[in-house]
Protein backbone atom coordinates (compact mmCIF):
# COMPACT_ATOMS: atom_id res chain seq x y z
CA UNK A 1 0.00 0.00 0.00
CA UNK A 2 2.77 2.42 0.89
CA UNK A 3 4.25 2.25 -2.60
CA UNK A 4 0.84 3.19 -4.04
CA UNK A 5 0.60 6.38 -1.99
CA UNK A 6 2.56 9.12 -3.70
CA UNK A 7 4.07 12.06 -1.87
CA UNK A 8 1.41 14.25 -3.46
CA UNK A 9 -1.36 12.01 -2.10
CA UNK A 10 0.30 11.98 1.33
CA UNK A 11 0.28 15.78 1.42
CA UNK A 12 -3.35 15.82 0.32
CA UNK A 13 -4.40 13.37 3.04
CA UNK A 14 -2.56 15.38 5.69
CA UNK A 15 -4.03 18.66 4.45
CA UNK A 16 -7.62 17.51 4.97
CA UNK A 17 -7.32 15.86 8.38
CA UNK A 18 -10.00 16.82 10.85
CA UNK A 19 -9.07 18.27 14.23
CA UNK A 20 -9.95 14.91 15.83
CA UNK A 21 -7.73 12.99 13.38
CA UNK A 22 -4.83 15.37 14.02
CA UNK A 23 -5.33 14.96 17.76
CA UNK A 24 -5.19 11.20 17.40
CA UNK A 25 -2.02 11.26 15.28
CA UNK A 26 -0.36 13.66 17.74
CA UNK A 27 -0.70 11.00 20.42
CA UNK A 28 1.58 8.71 18.39
CA UNK A 29 4.22 11.46 18.10
CA UNK A 30 3.95 12.61 21.71
CA UNK A 31 4.57 9.04 22.87
CA UNK A 32 7.21 8.41 20.19
CA UNK A 33 5.45 5.21 19.20
CA UNK A 34 4.12 3.66 16.03
CA UNK A 35 1.45 1.57 17.78
CA UNK A 36 -1.35 2.50 20.17
CA UNK A 37 -4.29 0.76 21.83
CA UNK A 38 -7.27 2.64 20.37
CA UNK A 39 -11.02 2.52 20.11
CA UNK A 40 -11.84 1.03 16.70
CA UNK A 41 -14.54 3.62 15.98
CA UNK A 42 -12.14 6.49 16.69
CA UNK A 43 -9.50 5.01 14.37
CA UNK A 44 -11.84 3.99 11.56
CA UNK A 45 -11.41 7.00 9.25
CA UNK A 46 -7.62 6.93 9.46
CA UNK A 47 -7.66 3.19 8.85
CA UNK A 48 -9.85 3.62 5.75
CA UNK A 49 -7.43 6.26 4.43
CA UNK A 50 -4.53 3.82 4.80
CA UNK A 51 -2.92 5.86 7.55
CA UNK A 52 -3.41 3.28 10.28
CA UNK A 53 -2.93 -0.43 9.89
CA UNK A 54 -5.83 -2.44 11.32
CA UNK A 55 -5.35 -4.47 14.46
CA UNK A 56 -5.12 -8.23 14.27
CA UNK A 57 -7.88 -8.56 16.82
CA UNK A 58 -10.16 -6.27 18.76
CA UNK A 59 -11.55 -6.76 22.24
CA UNK A 60 -14.52 -4.71 23.42
CA UNK A 61 -14.03 -2.36 20.47
CA UNK A 62 -10.34 -1.71 21.13
CA UNK A 63 -7.28 -2.89 19.27
CA UNK A 64 -3.63 -2.08 18.70
CA UNK A 65 -3.39 0.14 15.64
CA UNK A 66 -0.09 0.81 13.91
CA UNK A 67 0.81 3.86 11.87
CA UNK A 68 1.49 3.12 8.23
CA UNK A 69 5.25 3.56 7.66
CA UNK A 70 4.71 6.51 5.30
CA UNK A 71 2.67 8.36 7.95
CA UNK A 72 5.40 7.99 10.57
CA UNK A 73 8.04 9.22 8.12
CA UNK A 74 5.87 12.09 6.88
CA UNK A 75 5.09 13.30 10.41
CA UNK A 76 8.70 13.02 11.53
CA UNK A 77 9.84 14.94 8.43
CA UNK A 78 6.98 17.49 8.71
CA UNK A 79 6.31 18.05 12.41
CA UNK A 80 4.10 21.11 11.73
CA UNK A 81 1.71 19.04 9.60
CA UNK A 82 -0.57 18.49 12.60
CA UNK A 83 -0.86 22.11 13.66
Amino acid sequence: LESLITLERQKELMKYLTAEEKKLLKIFLENDTKALHLNSVRALTLEKQGMLMPPGTTVNGYGIFTLAPWVWKYLKDNPKALE
